[in-house]
């Protein structure tokens, strides 16, 4: 659902500051329950993703390992871009 999301974000233009909401409310309208739209809210929450971080990755260990333990293997990850 998160790669989804992600396409339909673009799509849209959606502003990355905004992705979070609309993740949300696209997991809601496919018919998740409350506690399903947590899971696309996080992985577009800026205080809680994956964040590549010179060659690694800050934030959201945790959410790593639940992630790989479900089977997930392909997932969103924010990234920063400047925009110079």
């Amino acid at each position: 659902m998160a790669l989804r999301v992600l396409q339909r974000a673009r799509t849209r233009s959606v502003d990355p500051d905004d992705t979070e909401e609309f993740a949300t409310g696209h997991a809601a309208e496919a018919g998740a329950t409350r506690r399903e739209t947590e899971a696309p809210a996080i992985l577009f929450s800026i205080a809680n993703a994956l964040q590549p971080s010179g060659g690694g990755y800050i934030n959201g260990r945790h959410l790593a390992q639940a992630v790989l333990e479900a089977g997930v293997r392909r997932t969103v990850v924010p990234h920063h871009a400047d925009e110079t």
